[in-house]
């Protein structure tokens, strides 16, 4: 048996050698549990590698690629030529996994800890739909397998998310831990000496150790499938295994030569032949992986024909939910019996209560223990965490974890997921948005409290400069309602996402609602909200700072100054439009005048559309804990303020 992981480790060891760089130390000590893995238990499908109800694997530890890669290569999933484009432009052998909705990468990482998240989010997806369609269960019947390294378990991102798995009891979760004593700079015990046996059980864990023999891994996974908690397999691993460096630290990214292949040589009693390998290693690797999953694949088909012909409905809702064919929230939410003249939080928990009452039960929500303040709950006692047929998630204190279990949910299909907190805790979450959003996935977030209007609670909770980072991220959009019309809109985009994280931004503080919104201009993310046709002036915001521009309005007419408003709920979606719609919109005679409580200074591009003056009011320095209404004025948030700014440099 060792022949085929060692093949799987020269196969690794030459990819590295030839891209001249690479993490040499995981490639060799990982391949008996990603071996033991896909040959005995992992499910996939080459005719459908996306299949609903294939095992997810999460390589978390994701500088271990070649690990993956070479048992994907060995079983028909990945072509040589990939293999020996390790590391190079365009190829689909990454350094570390990246996820596609084509490939048989379960999901993209690299950033540690995150991997654990993602794989909690899927087995708590697969739990949740396991009970959502009881009847027909057995077509959601996968585990969720994931590979961690010392540095996974390191980060806090770990904690928060395993803590969460044992008190959910997600018994298909089943972790492997290449323990192999070494980390980057040093031994594992300088820098970490916990007991790994008595945290994970103090979590409510099972906890198995294990030799790397794939024998005694094989008896532990199974082992691990009999429990009624999630797992944790630590397997003792040699770092860098058969290379010069074997069991120190610095074979964690060692540099192959052929020095090193010689050892390699010598010490597994292989020959190296330039990527080439006898028939029979291929031939053992597709019977037991690709063959055995097609096998498995056919059977799960007939038992969908079968579960079709015995429950129609059911199979439907299901295949749909997996084509991200979700039930259209825009023609739940009505708008006539919306208390008005609220803070656009409390349209929020307005419009959540609307879709309790419909019963929808295809999205996955939850909060960072802010449930109650965000709005954002149907009825807290009547929770995943108690029932798993119930849809809201208590995710407890735990901002990044949510935001990296939101991810694995996301990566299981089946499912929408939107999650909460206050705008000021977005730091925690930012790793994990911005590894959302380069796999394309349909994230969605609510924030609340969104300016120095929150306060007294003081600094730490009044932001102004998360837009601008929230901003900054590819594939992010953020937006920012002024009223109950606006945070409709906003509400939709949450709900019908679908490859790009929409964050939604709302107040604590009630604003107006007699701005005369145009609900489908909204959707141009940017328009015209009080008309005029002729003005003297621009003036353009978005979410509170509208409430503002309405007085400053009044105040310029009162002095026979013309002034138009325009609302940008989504400041970036908005320089997406057609320049000539832009240009029309922003024309004026003297200029534009444009404000936001933060420090994004996105709101300069805005000169790239005039001809004239173009003057921006942001926020750049924290708050203090006081009335919230006093501080925003005192920071300039207030009408004499900004009509003097006009007045001096535009009309002058």
């Amino acid at each position: 048996m060792n022949k085929y992981v060692n093949s799987m480790r020269s196969l690794g060891i030459q990819a590295i050698m030839k891209a001249g760089q690479g993490h040499t130390g995981m490639a060799m000590s990982a391949c008996p549990i990603t071996y033991t893995l896909f040959t005995k238990f992992i499910n996939i499908s080459k005719k459908n590698p996306k299949w609903l109800n294939r095992d997810r694997f999460v390589l978390s530890a994701g500088h271990g690629s070649m690990s993956l890669y070479s048992v994907l290569h060995f079983s028909g999933f990945i072509s040589l030529k990939e293999i020996k484009n390790h590391k190079q432009k365009g190829s689909k052998t990454p350094g570390h996994p990246e996820y596609s909705s084509k490939n048989y990468i379960d999901c993209s990482t690299g950033p540690l800890g995150q991997g654990i998240g993602m794989g909690v989010g899927m087995a708590i997806a697969q739990s949740y739909l396991e009970n959502k369609f009881k009847k027909i269960k057995s077509l959601v019947s996968h585990y969720t397998y994931v590979l961690v390294g010392d540095g996974d378990l390191q980060e806090g991102v770990c904690y928060e998310t395993m803590s969460l798995a044992g008190k959910l009891n997600l018994n298909k979760l089943i972790v492997l831990h290449d323990s192999n004593d070494c980390q980057l700079d040093a031994k594992v015990n300088d820098a970490f000496n916990e007991n790994l046996e008595l945290r994970m059980k103090s979590i409510n864990w099972d906890y198995i150790k294990t030799s790397n023999d794939p024998i005694d891994i094989e008896n532990a996974i199974k082992l691990a499938k009999k429990n009624k908690k999630p797992t944790f397999i630590e397997v003792k691993t040699i770092i860098g295994e058969g290379t010069s460096e074997q069991g120190s630290n610095k074979a964690h990214g060692l540099k192959v030569d052929k020095n090193e292949i010689s050892l390699f040589e010598k010490y597994y009693d292989i020959k190296v032949r330039n990527f080439k390998f006898d028939k029979s290693i291929y031939n053992h690797f597709i019977s037991r992986v690709q063959n055995r999953g097609t096998k498995k694949y056919n059977k799960w088909i007939k038992d969908l024909e079968i579960a079709k012909s015995k429950y129609p409905k059911l199979v439907k809702e299901l295949l749909n939910n997996f084509k991200n064919k979700f039930i259209n929230i825009d023609k739940i939410i009505n708008l006539d019996i919306i208390n008005k003249n609220q803070a656009t939080r409390d349209y929020v928990g307005q419009y959540f209560q609307q879709l309790y009452k419909s019963k929808i039960n295809d999205t996955l929500f939850g909060s960072a223990d802010l449930a109650s303040a965000t709005k954002t709950t149907f009825n807290i006692k009547n929770n995943f965490n108690s029932n798993k047929k119930y849809p809201e998630i208590l995710y407890g204190i735990r901002e990044f974890g949510m935001s990296s279990i939101q991810n694995g949910i996301l990566l299981h299909g089946g499912l929408r997921s939107i999650s909460s907190t206050f705008l000021s805790f977005a730091d925690y979450m930012k790793s994990a948005i911005r590894i959302g959003a380069m796999m394309e996935l349909p994230s969605s977030y609510i924030f609340t409290h969104d300016s120095y209007q929150v306060g007294g609670d003081g600094p730490t909770h009044q932001p102004y400069d998360q837009l601008p980072m929230l901003r900054s991220i590819q594939n992010v959009y953020v937006y920012r309602p002024c009223n109950e019309i606006e945070t409709k809109y906003v509400f939709s985009n949450l709900f019908s996402s679908k490859n790009e994280t929409s964050i939604g931004v709302f107040t604590r503080q009630p604003l107006n609602s007699n701005h005369p919104t145009d609900y489908n201009k909204c959707f141009m993310h940017g328009y015209e909200l009080y008309k005029q046709s002729n003005p003297d002036i621009i003036l353009c915001g978005s979410g509170s700072e509208i409430d503002l521009l309405f007085s400053v309005k009044k105040e310029l007419e009162n002095n026979n100054i013309k002034s138009r408003i325009v609302s940008i709920p989504c400041l970036q979606k908005f320089f997406n439009n057609d320049n000539k719609y832009i240009s029309n919109l922003l024309k004026s005679k003297y200029g534009v005048f444009s404000i936001e409580t933060s420090s994004d200074y996105l709101w300069y591009k805005i000169k790239d559309y005039i001809d004239n003056k173009h003057v921006h009011f942001g926020a750049y320095s924290f708050g203090e804990s006081m009335d919230g209404k006093k501080l925003y004025e005192e920071k300039g948030f207030n009408k004499e303020n900004i009509i003097n700014i006009i007045k001096n440099q535009i009309l002058k």
